[in-house]
């Protein structure tokens, strides 16, 4: 009877281990031999570099990126808790193209995965979880993402690489300078790709963007000449071997205006009833006028008094604006019947300069 009761106790106190600890992921306390699992341990998840065993916190978020995903427990485990279901809040398992995938461990206990990073700046969760029903057992653990904005910042600088302070005229002579600053990985991103939707140019290279080294400082530089079309210009700057790590930065053109005027007519005298072509020429004491400036013109008599009388007409004033080299070309007619021959023909343009003042030019032809 004493040993009974001894045997008795010990099997109590075997029964009551068992079920304190979190051992259920091993085999079955019925006389099999089992192993105590702290709970921390039952199973562990990390997230690493693909191609080392290096642990990471931070990855950059460029939907291309892959990093592997480990699970690990227990080499004793049983059977029902070998396989492990991992899954994401974010991003795809190579395996599986979804957010989800289940894998067995292997003989050590150790399952896993590849991930591929979304395109995003938002952290990823991940869970693994082993075991079903009421016996589920799950690890965590997350990785923050480097949006691909963070990792080069581009900025528009004047030419001598200062922060623009004023409006950028769009005068076909303005130069300015792209600045791109690598912030993560300069080992490996070390060259920027500047790109433009407008119509300027990139200077020093021979082609429609430029590639460009950073220095060491992390910043790699590049200048542009703008058109002298008025227009909104979008300038890029990438880095690595996909488009999708990359600064953009638009930039509005404003309207360079004419500083003087120049006005030739094909002839300085006409007869009634007859027509000559005028050109004018807004001109800037640098660069050019922006394509598209527009110009008004006036033809008129004075009478003994001083006072204007508008005479003749004008042709191709529905468009007075300027090509691309500043000239705008209308055709005056002397066929209003209004015209006093013994008097000369004024023919006056006008248009306004960068500060907003009118400039005039005026010629004058004689109606014979």
């Amino acid at each position: 009877m004493k040993t009974k009761s001894i045997a008795r106790s010990y099997q109590l106190v075997f029964n009551l281990i068992c079920f304190i600890v979190f051992s259920i992921m091993l085999s079955s306390c019925d006389g099999i031999e089992t192993e105590i699992v702290p709970n921390e341990k039952i199973i562990e998840l990390t997230v690493k570099h693909q191609d080392t065993a290096s642990e990471i916190e931070n990855k950059l978020g460029d939907g291309n990126t892959v990093v592997r995903v480990i699970a690990v427990i227990s080499a004793n485990a049983d059977v029902k808790f070998r396989d492990v279901t991992f899954n994401a809040t974010d991003g795809i398992f190579i395996q599986t193209g979804k957010n989800s995938e289940t894998k067995r461990v292997t003989n050590e206990g150790i399952a896993d995965v590849l991930f591929r990073l979304p395109l995003s700046d938002n952290e990823v969760y991940f869970t693994a979880e082993i075991g079903s029903g009421e016996e589920v057992f799950m690890a965590q653990s997350s990785l923050k993402l480097i949006g691909v904005k963070d990792v080069v910042t581009l900025a528009i600088l004047d030419e001598q690489s200062n922060e623009l302070n004023s409006p950028v005229l769009a005068d076909g002579n303005t130069i300015l300078t792209l600045a791109a600053t690598v912030n993560f990985n300069q080992e490996k991103l070390n060259q920027v790709t500047f790109k433009n939707s407008g119509g300027g140019k990139f200077l020093g290279v021979n082609a429609t963007e430029g590639i460009v080294n950073i220095n060491e400082e992390n910043v790699a530089t590049l200048q542009y000449e703008v058109p002298n079309a008025l227009e909104r210009i979008f300038f890029l700057a990438s880095v690595g071997e996909s488009n999708t790590i990359f600064d953009d930065r638009p930039l509005d053109l404003e309207r360079a205006y004419p500083d003087e005027i120049i006005l030739e007519p094909s002839a300085v005298r006409i007869e009634v009833d007859k027509s000559i072509t005028l050109n004018a020429f807004l001109l800037r004491d640098l660069g050019k006028v922006s394509i598209g400036t527009r110009a008004d013109f006036d033809a008129f008599q004075l009478d003994d008094i001083g006072m204007k009388e508008e005479v003749g007409r004008f042709t191709g004033l529905s468009e007075p604006v300027t090509d691309s080299e500043g000239k705008i070309s209308v055709i005056f007619f002397a066929d209003s019947g209004n015209f006093d021959v013994t008097r000369p023909v004024f023919i006056r343009v006008s248009s306004q300069d960068d500060s907003g003042d009118i400039i005039i030019s005026e010629i004058s032809i004689n109606v014979e």
